[in-house]
């Protein structure tokens, strides 16, 4: 509901901006940050659907009893509106001609040694429950 207000009042202001003559020189900065706005929107869209989701998940795992998923469905989808968000972070920078190729290898690096950093930590959560 409230992406969609968003999505409706951000493409009104971009069509209403593009129409006015006196900013026909700046037609190429309003359409990237109008682009990037939309990214955004759509990220936000995307982390509500995924919470609910989780949520669907917790009260139909809990009826079951399920310790395991109650206890990992919502760590799961906070990983993902991360994930989502870093994404949509990303694809911003690179509307706005923002270099991001050592970005994404600094974050691949990153991702490496936290995983391995967490591994022992990660082997030793999930036999806890088994």
């Amino acid at each position: 509901k409230k992406p969609m207000y968003l999505l409706a009042i951000v493409s009104g202001f971009y069509l209403s901006l593009a129409q006015i003559n006196a900013l026909a020189n700046y037609v190429l900065a309003i359409t990237r940050i109008y682009q990037a706005l939309i990214i955004v929107i759509f990220a936000y869209a995307a982390s509500k659907v995924i919470s609910s989701v989780i949520s669907w998940g917790i009260k139909k795992r809990a009826a079951t009893d399920s310790k395991v998923a109650v206890t990992f469905l919502p760590l799961t989808g906070k990983v993902l509106s991360i994930f989502i968000y870093v994404i949509a972070l990303i694809a911003v920078l690179d509307q706005l001609d923002i270099k991001v190729t050592a970005l994404v290898a600094s974050l691949g690096v990153a991702s490496l040694a936290v995983a391995l950093a967490l591994q022992d930590t990660l082997a030793n959560f999930s036999q806890a429950f088994t």
